[in-house]
């Protein structure tokens, strides 16, 4: 991997001057393992962001990189608007690096344009696991998860899986944020792109009614008080 001259950030080159870097949160985090990164947006046209992963599936997989879940906000069970996404989708890369790579692509940078015609308000977060990654690779249209993400740190994480495991419910996967990423235009000020959350906890759950129990516990009411913010909502997968 090659960095910039900065041990804190590596740089992709999009377009003309245009660069995307991504900065980890602390000098103690590796840039030599995996990540996720959580993109979270509301679609103009899902189709057509469909059309766009299929796509882009060839660069993911060039450098490594795997996509884990892929679902799509049927109900809102706790939060507010502002903290609301429609889609989530994850997806692995072996490292920060192998993601930057992919970012230099010129086939990626080409097909991405696409993807500007059929997404808004995005939102994203790069991430490491916290040991939770049993989201089955088989494909099963229609299942239910639930998707709890927060502002907060480690502790408001482990309370969470702690308030999951007291329901008696696997934990398919969580991470907690480990890199920033900006948009460099020039000598402009690096523009930092939208995270809507530190942290992400995604469960397996059959419908809204058994969430609104989960999120009733006491327990995971003690949880949203530890959070600076939480958004819980119900995603049906549709990868």
């Amino acid at each position: 991997m090659n960095h910039t001259g900065n041990n804190n950030y590596i740089e992709a080159k999009i377009v003309g001057s245009t660069h995307i870097r991504l900065q980890r949160i602390d000098n103690t985090i590796s840039w030599d393992k995996p990540v996720h990164a959580l993109n979270w947006f509301d679609s103009r046209q899902l189709q057509i962001y469909n059309f766009y992963n299929l796509l882009a599936g060839r660069s993911v997989k060039q450098v490594g990189g795997a996509p884990l879940f892929k679902g799509r906000l049927i109900a809102r069970v706790h939060g507010t608007d502002k903290d609301e996404r429609q889609v989530l989708l994850v997806v692995k890369y072996p490292s920060p690096g192998h993601f930057k790579d992919m970012l230099s692509n010129t086939y990626f940078k080409s097909v991405s344009i696409i993807r500007s015609l059929a997404v808004k308000e995005f939102t994203f977060c790069l991430s490491h696991s916290m040991g939770d990654e049993n989201i089955p690779g088989k494909r099963a249209g229609g299942e239910n998860y639930a998707v709890h993400h927060f502002c907060g740190d480690m502790n408001v994480l482990n309370n969470i899986r702690d308030a999951l495991q007291k329901n008696s419910l696997e934990i398919a996967f969580s991470s907690l944020k480990t890199h920033e990423l900006y948009k460099i235009a020039g000598n402009e000020t690096p523009e930092r792109v939208p995270a809507i959350m530190d942290g992400i906890v995604l469960f397996k759950c059959e419908n809204e009614n058994t969430l609104n129990e989960i999120v009733k516990s006491e327990p995971y009411q003690q949880c949203l008080q530890q959070s600076q913010s939480s958004y819980v909502g119900l995603y049906q997968r549709i990868l």
